[in-house]
């Protein structure tokens, strides 16, 4: 063996370059783009990435694809990318297959297909992309091109999960949670988050966290759930953010404090966890930590409502019945009430039906 230089690999790199290997100019494209051995810069990264491509290297050309739908070192070019990953799948590079399937999933540079985003995620697994695996088993799981079957996703995720995918050995481990596709266990739950964790997989460290929150597969500790989702939320889960905030507002594990609560709510927030915009809502609604405000309460309700929690379309509803913090609105809560209760929310459910009989009665 050698001793590990990214310098000297540069250097080699470039040498071999000199003489026209194509495979030496897409690692120098790669040495740059993450700044490997040479300082780091997006535009010498495409530059040689654009050299290995013209002479025909399906890598280059990939890697090519990706700078454009990143933008990095180009102008984003979500049309760009899809024409350039078709000109290295039909190479036969699965990782411009795994890429062809991400952008008919998505609609990137083409018209939207799942049914086509199966097809080259398919056909990218059979050359062992873990990524086109992992993608295949979401396709599955949500019936997504594909009729559902949450064996098959399972199956996916396992293969991918084997082969080292972190996302996937999250997926295996709540399949055995919830019992999808696989016969129920808490404890091989735990088996997988355990693997994960050991990898730096934050939805592991929070798996692991909700197992010892609730006792399942292992004793009840709120000691140890404080402890993993302390550890995922620094690696910026906001579940385990959402989950710590719980731990504070309840006190369970820690010493109970509401504001410490709130500052984590407000952390997984801004990453997007409707949970933890809804609790933020309650929170100003009840002045929990934070001065009470029903106006704040009703723009958290409603930024959480808007990604389909069904709670705080509920307490947004409430907000519009009763004019809290919004102008009192008989239809805008029963709008909410109803689209709350579609979701699956029986205290909606139970509020809708109130609501319509008192909109109903006649006067005696």
């Amino acid at each position: 063996g050698v001793e590990q230089s990214y310098p000297e690999a540069f250097r080699l790199y470039e040498k071999a370059a000199d003489g026209g290997n194509t495979y030496a100019m897409h690692s120098i494209g790669t040495c740059y783009l993450y700044g490997k051995g040479v300082e780091q810069s997006d535009a010498q990264a495409v530059k040689w990435f654009k050299k290995a491509a013209d002479l025909g290297n399906a890598f280059a050309i990939h890697s090519l694809g990706w700078c454009y739908i990143n933008g990095r070192g180009v102008e984003k070019s979500y049309d760009d990318a899809f024409e350039l990953y078709e000109r290295s799948a039909k190479m036969g590079n699965s990782y411009a297959m795994y890429g062809l399937g991400w952008c008919y999933e998505n609609g990137k540079g083409v018209k939207m297909s799942f049914a086509d985003a199966v097809h080259w995620y398919k056909r990218a697994a059979e050359s062992n992309n873990y990524y086109a695996m992992h993608n295949l088993g979401e396709c599955y799981e949500r019936g997504k091109g594909v009729e559902q079957s949450y064996e098959k996703a399972f199956e996916w995720y396992r293969k991918a999960a084997e082969l080292g995918d972190m996302k996937s050995i999250s997926n295996v481990g709540e399949c055995y949670y919830y019992g999808r596709g696989v016969e129920q266990s808490y404890e091989k739950a735990i088996e997988w988050y355990r693997k994960g964790e050991k990898e730096g997989n934050s939805y592991c460290m929070y798996g692991l966290g909700w197992c010892y929150f609730y006792g399942r597969g292992t004793t009840k500790n709120y000691e140890k759930a404080v402890e993993w989702y302390g550890k995922a939320s620094k690696l910026d889960n906001s579940y385990a953010m959402h989950g710590l905030g719980w731990c504070y507002f309840y006190g369970k594990g820690v010493a109970q404090s509401y504001e410490k609560a709130v500052q984590l709510y407000m952390r997984a927030s801004k990453l997007g966890n409707s949970y933890a915009m809804n609790d933020l809502g309650w929170c100003y609604e009840n002045g929990k930590g934070v001065e009470q405000s029903y106006r704040l309460a009703a723009e958290w309700y409603s930024k959480s409502a808007k990604l389909g929690n069904s709670n705080a379309m509920y307490r947004l509803g409430e907000c519009y019945y009763y004019g809290r913090g919004v102008e009192v609105s008989a239809d805008n809560a029963r709008r909410c009430y109803v689209k709350a209760a579609e979701m699956g929310n029986s205290y909606a459910s139970m509020r809708f039906e109130a609501f319509d009989r008192e909109s109903t009665d006649e006067a005696p």
